[in-house]
């Protein structure tokens, strides 16, 4: 997950914020921790190794291995058969050993997080994308004795509400490699936390300026006033360092963990970027239009190959676009950990800087 090098946002303007979890994770008991992030060059590891050394831990920056794994069953598509896929992810993962400067990062840590993979929600299966999402994530766990914090991807819920429910209903074959890799992980041995990651944003990245993009144009539209799963790369971070900490204090971490809601709707979201580009609301598109929109994009996705995925795909975005996505909220101390919004001060600020 690269991103383009600069400077990381948010982290380093908040020492009062900071200053308050220093003093909380003292008065816990827990000294600061050797974590270990796989992954930490890519756009959501830089936001995690920063949160970790702002708060006065020790970060080792892991370079995660390139695995091809051919895990390819049959015809079918992979998010028909996830779960014969992570059986084939599991197997094939213990096979292999991690790289010698990996192991002795990973033997050195209080704490294990994976924030590697491949991010490409309409990508066709392939070797790379089943072996960093399906994997990697189990082989982890099997290479390192300390517990293991993995950021999976709320994709693996497809159209469904979000929860932090072991169900999954992968979509694509993206959805799919995710999914493996979170079921692959139930046989794990070490402690392991799932956190499953929403649409996250940051300035720096590409997804977060085409939304810009789109907000500021005439496509920058909405139907349902709807939540939207966009948040911040920053509540991430803060999301993932903080139940490093519970986990090493002791505390019980649920097995997985929904990123929180941010309050963003799907015209909030919108209307942020367009308020910060001195631009007007976002227009409502009508329900019945919305309607024969998205189903005329979902008869393009059943079409069998790359063609039906990408068209899947843009099914998919358009309906987050439009209609956004209820999710639930199962876990209280999550939004805690999370802290404040963050996400329409990104989009507002991408559209500025557009």
């Amino acid at each position: 997950m690269s991103a383009p090098r600069g400077p990381l946002p948010s982290h380093a303007g908040q020492a009062g914020a900071l200053d308050a979890r220093e003093a909380a994770r003292r008065a816990a008991g827990t000294g600061p921790l050797t974590i270990a992030v796989v992954g930490a060059s890519g756009f959501v590891g830089r936001h995690v190794a920063a949160e970790a050394e702002a708060r006065g831990h020790r970060v080792l920056r892991v370079r995660a291995p390139r695995l091809d794994a051919p895990l390819r069953g049959g015809r079918a598509p992979l998010w028909r058969e996830h779960e014969a896929l992570a059986h084939r992810a599991a197997e094939f993962a213990a096979s292999l050993t991690v790289p010698a400067d990996a192991a002795r990062a990973l033997g050195r840590a209080d704490i294990v997080i994976n924030a590697a993979g491949l991010a490409r929600p309409d990508g066709a299966a392939e070797a790379a994308l089943l072996g960093a999402n399906a994997v990697l994530p189990p082989l982890l766990a099997r290479a390192s004795g300390a517990p293991l914090i993995h950021l999976s991807s709320a994709a693996v819920l497809g159209d469904r509400p979000l929860t932090s429910a072991a169900e999954c209903a992968p979509f694509s074959d993206y959805s799919a490699s995710k999914a493996a890799g979170e079921l692959a992980l139930d046989s794990a041995g070490s402690p392991v936390c799932i956190v499953r990651a929403t649409s996250v944003q940051g300035p720096e990245r590409a997804t977060t300026r085409a939304f810009a993009r789109l907000a500021c144009s005439p496509a920058g539209t909405w139907s349902d006033d709807a939540p939207t799963p966009l948040t911040s790369a920053l509540s991430l971070a803060r999301l993932t360092v903080g139940l490093a900490e519970d986990a090493a204090a002791g505390r019980d971490v649920p097995r997985r963990v929904l990123q929180p809601w941010e309050g963003a709707t799907t015209r909030s979201a919108l209307d942020a970027a367009r308020t910060a580009a001195g631009l007007g609301p976002a227009r409502r598109v009508p329900a019945p239009a919305a309607r024969a929109a998205l189903w005329a994009a979902s008869s393009a996705g059943r079409v069998p190959g790359p063609a039906g995925q990408k068209a899947s795909a843009a099914q998919r975005r358009l309906e987050l676009l439009w209609r956004g996505q209820p999710q639930t909220d199962e876990w209280p101390r999550a939004s805690l950990l999370a802290g404040p919004s963050e996400i329409h001060g990104v989009l507002a600020d991408t559209a500025r800087s557009r």
